[in-house]
């Protein structure tokens, strides 16, 4: 895998871990704001509505008590119309009901109040037929009795809807507590996938470069190492590959060139024995004897064919180190010495220029 495709599925699994967090913060922001429109569109006009119920039930009570001791139509008819706006009211409250509780709590409360309302419906009968008295019973048993049990299922129906709204208002702190804990914690993983993801890329390339690096360097010192060893196909993986080619290459050439030089010197130098050889005998006179510019030709062609045999001497000897087949010993000396050998040595050289 190349660097850059290294770099994009790292980058990749990074927004993919954040595309996740936005996905579940939106999904409970989502529910979060469904629980408060519920609360605000459902939980609260129940309450506010039972509360209004609830808090009708007296004047209707007082009401209702008024008629049956007046006698007086008018106060009959001021139950009748807040009556009816309560059963109303009761009616409207199944659009706001959610949990079971709730429900069988509005039945109770409407049976109660349907029962309250034929027990008044009776007084005003009596009324109507001049029995006050009964009239005032009525209101003191029956109708006092109706009216403290729809209260008490007013007061359940309430109760219930409460614990809707503590139950909801605890989802809702549930959902906050909830999305804000996988929000950092996926912020989290995402920022330790990033930093993890980044450290091994960098990690290996560092590696493969110090590696190259180090390589080089043996090169440049003309230290001809093994292969290095390929761990990747990217980018580094391949300038591995060129510099293994090259190192090869280098190291062919190098090997050339030393048995060239090996080869040349060995050459040379049997002819050179030879020629020094023949001088030799020349200046000996084996043959029969020479002029004097004779002699001075043989003793131009010892001298420059010693020099030439030492050279290719010297040649050799360093083809021999290079392929690490001389054995060196190593031991001080005396400078001065060797600087008088040189001097000795050069001194024909110089004469002769």
């Amino acid at each position: 895998m190349r660097l850059a495709s290294k770099m994009f599925v790292i980058s990749a699994l990074v927004i993919v871990v954040l595309a996740g967090v936005g996905i579940l913060s939106l999904r409970s922001v989502d529910r979060l704001v469904s629980v408060n429109r519920e609360i605000t569109t459902r939980t609260l006009p129940a309450l506010h509505l039972t509360t209004s119920v609830r808090e009708s039930i007296e004047p209707l009570a007082r009401l209702e008590a008024q008629a049956a001791a007046l006698g007086d139509v008018r106060y009959r008819d001021a139950w009748t119309r807040r009556a009816e706006r309560v059963g109303a009211d009761l009616e409207h409250l199944s659009a706001y009901m959610k949990s079971a509780e709730e429900a069988r709590r509005r039945t109770e409360a409407i049976a109660q109040f349907e029962r309250y309302r034929a027990v008044v419906g009776d007084e005003h009968a009596r009324l109507r037929r001049g029995g006050r008295a009964g009239a005032q019973r009525l209101v003191e048993t029956d109708a006092q009795l109706r009216v403290e049990e729809l209260q008490e299922s007013l007061d359940g129906l309430m109760a219930a809807t409460h614990a809707r709204v503590i139950a909801t208002q605890a989802e809702a702190a549930r959902l906050e507590s909830f999305t804000w804990t996988q929000v950092l914690g996926a912020l989290g993983a995402a920022v330790v996938l990033a930093l993890i993801g980044t450290a091994i890329v960098a990690h290996r390339m560092t590696r493969s470069l110090r590696r190259l690096s180090s390589a080089a360097a043996g090169v440049a010192s003309g230290v001809f190492r093994e292969p290095l060893a390929i761990t990747s196909r990217d980018e580094i993986g391949a300038l591995t590959r060129s510099f293994n080619a090259m190192g090869s290459q280098l190291r062919r050439m190098e090997d050339m060139r030393q048995e060239f030089f090996a080869s040349v010197s060995h050459e040379f130098r049997s002819p050179l024995t030879s020629i020094r050889s023949a001088a030799e005998l020349l200046r000996e006179r084996v043959p029969g004897p020479l002029t004097h510019k004779q002699e001075r030709l043989m003793d131009i062609i010892s001298t420059s064919s010693g020099r030439l045999l030492l050279l290719v001497n010297e040649i050799l000897e360093i083809s021999r180190l290079h392929a690490g087949t001389v054995r060196l010993d190593r031991h001080s000396l005396d400078l001065a010495k060797v600087v008088d050998h040189a001097v000795e040595e050069l001194y024909p050289r110089a004469a002769d220029a």
